[in-house]
């Protein structure tokens, strides 16, 4: 966002950082569209957000599902992966 243009950022091999909420749901969505100052803060009217969420949250769960895989994968030490702990993950 423009308050915030950063959203994601690496320091080295094994700290990340995430402004945003990649584990979000519909649901989380929902609950924070039921609080209108949330939506004023934001710019948004209810139907917007709807809107937006119909049209936009097919793609962003795709994308975080692969981000929390990656981030198990990378997490798993590689003689652990192929001992059956983490199971082949399909994208």
């Amino acid at each position: 966002s423009d308050k915030c243009p950063v959203q994601t950022w690496a320091m080295g091999v094994r700290t990340y950082a995430f402004q945003h909420h990649p584990e979000v749901t519909r649901e989380t969505i929902a609950h924070w569209a039921d609080q209108a100052d949330l939506l004023e803060q934001a710019g948004l009217t209810r139907s917007q957000l709807d809107e937006q969420t119909g049209q936009y949250f097919e793609d962003f769960e795709r994308w975080t599902t692969r981000l929390f895989e990656s981030i198990a994968l990378f997490c798993v030490p590689l003689h652990r992966r192929y001992r059956g702990v983490v199971k082949d993950l399909h994208h």
